[in-house]
């Protein structure tokens, strides 16, 4: 409960994941900017806010490549 309002106080968007990429919990200045909602969690990797190969083959190699890099070094920044 803590972590909750601690969390959805804040204005800046926050995320939680999964070791997987799952998000598994966020607040709502997070789901105001991706445009959804609570209702669809947990969201799995790749989320539907994620440009698909298909859609941006360049945006995709980038975020795919982030996310990789996750996977591998355990933490990370994008």
């Amino acid at each position: 409960e803590f972590r909750r309002t601690l969390t959805e106080s804040m204005q800046e968007g926050f995320f939680l994941a999964d070791g997987y990429g799952t998000v598994v919990e966020a607040n709502q200045a997070f789901f105001a900017m991706i445009g959804y909602d609570a209702g669809g969690l947990p969201y799995r990797w790749p989320q539907p806010w994620v440009p698909t190969a298909a859609s941006d083959p360049q945006a995709w190699a980038v975020v795919d490549g982030a996310f990789k890099r996750l996977l591998h070094e355990g933490s990370g920044h994008f």
